[in-house]
């Protein structure tokens, strides 16, 4: 999402994939947010709170939204890697 307002952050210590763990709203839309695998968050990112904006900006390193410890034997062939994804979508990213 280009203009990110805002994140809310409704999740729990231990999450099954596709257990919604907040959502996002831009101008044009609001979208649930999913976790991709069973595991456990480890931490939540509490400064996009104020700053949601650094998703976009700097997702990687400022802008990650959770830090995942996943399960044992979790079903990671669905998982990209960040080489993968920006494959996926090209320049829209």
């Amino acid at each position: 999402m280009k203009s990110l307002m805002w994140i809310c952050r409704g999740w729990a210590y231990s999450t099954r994939a596709g257990d919604e763990f907040g959502a996002v709203e831009s101008i044009k839309a609001a979208n649930g947010l999913y976790m991709p695998a069973n595991g456990k968050v480890m931490a939540v990112n509490e400064v996009l709170s104020a700053e949601s904006s650094l998703i976009n900006i700097d997702p990687y390193r400022e802008g990650w939204m959770l830090q995942i410890e996943l399960e044992p034997g979790a079903d990671r062939s669905h998982l990209l890697s960040p080489r993968d994804y920006m494959s996926l979508v090209g320049s829209s990213a």
